[in-house]
């Protein structure tokens, strides 16, 4: 997925069938291309469209690659031409292609068997010793292609699965490998080097250079979370807090306005935000449907983030004027609360502001203010409550924006709930569901306590505990594997 340099409202995508583009900001989308049917009719390969590339200085101009090969549209074209083929090599796909910004006649492909495996490794029909035809590279801004450009790369079976450009340099390029770690070339693809042996032998899926200091790299791995060299690729180190250790990471972008910021797609959790240079990461999936996320664009200005799903489209979200977004709460906001009276229950809540405002927290009981309640937590004593149906609001504020108000229903018309400690957490739904053979299941902690973590069959016999620890606050992915149980 491509954003226009010039327009932040024009995006450019590609699905299993042609390439698309939105002028108005994902509100309409019209298809650039039909479906390749090859020449004369005959099949070309695998026709699910894998990539797109856009010309940094001219958005008229557009490259995209699939089983068929590689097709080429400028300003001046009614239809793609089809510049570069791949009719005589089975399963190969054109699984990325990549301009240089510093000099965008050049521009680099990389080419993978089926586009890489989904999320594991298969137990068939996934060869993993079958070769791709590897690197291309064209000098006349995608018009035609040089290909086998492979020298270094004859042990890596030549699965490319990202393509990075130096932003200042058009011949230094790195490129992320299935299963074979990270290469390098200064000069142009005509040679390639492997890099970093922190994640040599790794499935890697994704890597973006800070521009403003192109020898910090972040690369994206598949089941490995994310790594960040400091030195240009030579060492690596691996990205930890607030981010699932075994992320499926499909795309990572750095704000353009803002290199601190950075945003990475995990195809399991959904989209995560570092606000300090990858130290420390969160969750920001409100508004998706869908968290399987396979790509992002960040605009020019940094006004706009774009997420590309797995089945479900295409979402946007606004990073100016944003105002406050929920992280989580305690108890469920969601759910009516059945408590009984006379007892004690602790709110907690917390969220946070893409802009960096001061947020602040006021708490209502039935529409009146509560003085003495602290910023993000409130406890309250259901003795003190007037009727069996009561509401409980807090009101986030950054002081330019409508507030956030949630609200919790409290009903004490209930006598068998004495103790309310286990409202303090809250567990979601497991994704992958239905899955085979993991998933991943997430939970969030409001305070230090002893989590027990178990897994029941269909007729209710425990199968496994796997989470059976006290623990901090805050959020957790906790991998099931359950290729080991007996069915």
């Amino acid at each position: 997925m491509i954003i226009s340099n010039s327009n932040p409202e024009k995006v450019f995508t590609v699905s299993r069938t042609a390439s698309f583009k939105t002028e108005n900001g994902g509100t309409t989308w019209e298809g650039n291309e039909a479906v390749w049917q090859g020449v004369n009719g005959v099949w070309l390969g695998n026709l699910e469209k894998r990539s797109v590339a856009v010309h940094p200085q001219n958005d008229e101009i557009i490259i995209t690659g699939d089983g068929g090969g590689i097709f080429y549209k400028s300003a001046n074209d009614f239809k793609f031409e089809h510049v570069y083929n791949l009719e005589d090599r089975a399963n190969n796909v054109v699984q990325t292609i990549k301009f240089s910004l510093s000099n965008p006649s050049v521009v680099y492909a990389g080419i993978s068997i089926y586009g890489g495996y989904s999320i594991d490794r298969p137990n068939d029909g996934f060869d993993l010793t079958e070769s791709s035809y590897g690197m291309l590279k064209s000098t006349d801004g995608g018009k035609t292609w040089t290909d086998n450009l492979n020298h270094g790369l004859e042990n890596s079976q030549l699965n490319i699965m990202e393509i990075a450009v130096h932003p200042n340099d058009e011949n230094t390029v790195y490129i992320a490998t299935l299963n074979n770690g990270l290469y390098k070339s200064v000069n142009g693809a005509a040679s390639w080097t492997k890099i970093g042996n922190d994640i040599a032998g790794k499935d890697t899926r994704s890597i973006a250079i800070d521009k403003n200091n192109p020898d910090i790299i972040y690369v994206g791995t598949q089941r490995d979370g994310i790594y960040k060299s400091a030195d240009g690729g030579n060492s690596f180190t691996k990205l930890t807090t607030g981010i699932e250790s075994e992320g499926a990471i499909r795309d990572i972008q750095i704000d353009p306005q803002n290199s601190s910021r950075i945003y990475a797609a995990d195809w399991l959790s959904g989209v995560y935000l570092s606000d300090n240079n990858g130290v420390t990461w969160r969750i920001i999936n409100d508004g998706l449907k869908n968290r399987a996320v396979q790509r992002l664009a960040v605009s020019a200005d940094g006004a706009y983030v774009y997420a590309g799903t797995q089945g479900e489209g295409v979402f946007r979200m606004t990073t100016v004027n944003k105002g406050p977004v929920l992280q989580f709460t305690s108890p469920d906001h969601l759910q009516t609360l059945n408590v009984s009276d006379n007892v004690e229950i602790e709110f907690l809540i917390s969220a946070y502001d893409f802009n960096g405002d001061n947020i602040t927290y006021e708490w209502f009981l039935n529409n009146v203010k509560i003085n003495d309640a602290a910023a993000t937590s409130y406890v309250l004593n259901t003795a003190s409550l007037n009727g069996e149906i009561n509401k409980l609001k807090c009101s986030i504020s950054d002081g330019f924006n409508s507030p956030l108000e949630i609200e919790w229903t409290i009903n004490t018309g209930t006598t068998d709930i004495k103790k309310t400690d286990f409202l303090s957490f809250q567990l979601s739904q497991n994704y992958p569901n239905p899955f085979n053979p993991s998933t991943i299941i997430s939970y969030e902690i409001a305070k230090e306590t002893k989590v027990s973590l178990e897994i029941f069959d269909i007729l209710g016999r425990k199968v496994e505990t796997i989470v059976n620890e006290v623990q901090s606050a805050g959020n957790y992915n906790i991998k099931f594997d359950g290729s080991r149980l007996s069915s």
